[in-house]
This record gives C-alpha cells, structure tokens and sequence, in this order.
C-alpha cells in the first residue's frame, strides 16, 4: 500500500460507521467539507440530522477529542446554547477509525438548525455574540477532565470564536465546533473579533456583551493584543507551511495571507 498523507472516507462507510456504532438507522450521508478535518451530516431514518466529524490523524488524539466533547457537554448542562455532543453506544464520546494514513480520531453531534450570519454586521449581533462567549467561558471555567488536552502555544489556542462558529436559529445563538479549543487564556478567545475585518469595527458592542455576563479584567484586555499578535503568526505559519503540505502549494498565494501580514502590520504599530 502507497503511503499516505491523508484519506477521505467515502459516505457510505462513514454511514456504516455511524449505524454499527452509534446505533443509528442512517437514511443518507453527505460529506459537507474536507479540510483538515473532514465532516460529514448524517440523515437519520426518524429525520434527526447529525454532523460527524473525522479529525486528522497526527493531530488530537482520541482522548483530547474526548476532553472536547465533555467540555461540550458540561457547558451544555450549564445552560450555554451549543450543538450537543452524541456518544457512541458504549457510552464514549469519541472513537477510532483506521484509516491508510492511521489512527483517526471521530465525534459526532447533533446538527444545528439556522444559518451562519451573513453581512450587513450589526452591533447587535456583536453584542449577542459577546454574551454567548461570556456564558460559554462562564461555564468552562468549572469545568474539570481526568483527560489530556494539549495546553495553549503557538498551535493551539482556545476556541477562536468568529461567527464561522455560530448558527442563528429561532431560539438565538448556538456555538458549535470546539475543535480547537483547549487549556489556555480565555482572553486569547476574544482575538479572532478584535483583529477580523469583520468585526473589529463592532468590537466595542462585542465588549459590552462580554461584560456585562463574565469580568475582564484589566490585564485581560490589555494581553487581548498581544495575545492577537500570536494568533495571527499561529495563523500564518498554519497558512505557509502546514495547509500546502496536505492541499499544495498553489494555497500559498492567497488574499488570505495578505490580510493576515495586513492585521499584523496594523497591530504591532498599535502595540
């Protein structure tokens, strides 16, 4: 067998992979987006609608995937709008797979209703999603776990919630997609809003929401920039050397590059 950097799984097996293991009947499955992560929504015969997600092998291990979806589930019985984690039958929240490049992690959840926001931005909507944060760190910060979970460097933060990650429904809010998040500053969280083109001219209202649900202290919100500056390295190297090295090397020319040095440029004149 020709070694390999990495597979995609075909949906029929990862629905397969879903019945025998989950227990559930599967309808259909369609993959949604191959990435470093590949996820999938699996259709259940009732009409329920999952999304399953197959981390990349060499990157989390299935324990720290496991660590996320009990960090998921505690904040969930804590109140906080997030998509819910599925265990498998045997009562684990994440499994295994075998694939040709090896040991994948996999974790499923329930699918969230809505629609990812779309332009014109709004105050509002900053404000909502500073509250939605606020009430996720909230809970997280009683959240205890006898599993791993990489601590924060230049890899890994926690979470970077950018409106990537929320889904408005009917109900409000809901956050979904914890696969970065991790042990580490949780003013770090509050980067991806101060630095995004999209956001920062919002930052203000952002703030307002945070508050006025969780402190932030002081030396929190002054760290808030150089806590980006890391970021954005993080994001750079991310976008140089390691995205090429699985979808090539026509990726490193990109708008995304250039606004990423153009956020950096901008802040260390700040700093």
């Amino acid at each position: 067998m020709i070694q390999c950097l990495r597979s995609l799984p075909t949906p029929g097996a990862v629905g397969e992979l879903v019945g025998n293991l989950y227990g559930i009947e599967v309808k259909d499955c369609v993959l949604v987006r191959t990435f470093v992560n590949d996820v999938y929504e699996v259709i259940a015969d009732d009409g329920r609608r999952y999304v399953l997600k197959i981390y990349q092998q060499g990157g989390w291990s299935t324990d720290e995937v496991a660590w996320e979806q009990d960090l998921v589930s505690h904040v969930a019985e804590c109140g906080v709008a997030v998509a819910a984690s599925v265990p498998l039958i045997d009562g684990r929240p994440a499994g295994e797979l075998l694939a040709p490049e090896g040991n994948r992690p996999f974790a499923m959840s329930i699918r969230v209703d809505g629609d990812k926001p779309q332009p014109p931005w709004s105050d509002g909507l900053y404000l909502e999603f500073g509250r939605l944060i606020a009430g996720f760190h909230k809970a997280a910060d009683s959240f205890r776990s006898t599993r791993p979970r990489r601590d924060f460097d230049l890899q890994i933060t926690l979470e970077k919630p950018l409106m990537d990650n929320v889904h408005l429904t009917e109900k409000g809010m809901v956050l979904h997609d914890f696969d970065r998040a991790g042990n580490g500053w949780r003013a770090a969280d509050l980067t991806g809003v101060f630095t995004d083109p999209r956001s920062s001219a919002h930052w203000d209202a952002f703030l307002a929401g945070y508050t006025a649900v969780r402190e932030l202290k002081a030396d929190d919100v002054r760290a808030i920039p150089l806590l980006a500056i890391v970021e954005l390295i993080s994001n750079l190297a991310f976008l140089i050397v390691e995205q090429p090295a699985f979808r090539g090397s026509e990726t490193v020319a990109g708008e995304l590059i250039e606004r990423e040095l153009n956020s950096l440029k901008d802040l260390a004149d700040k700093v």
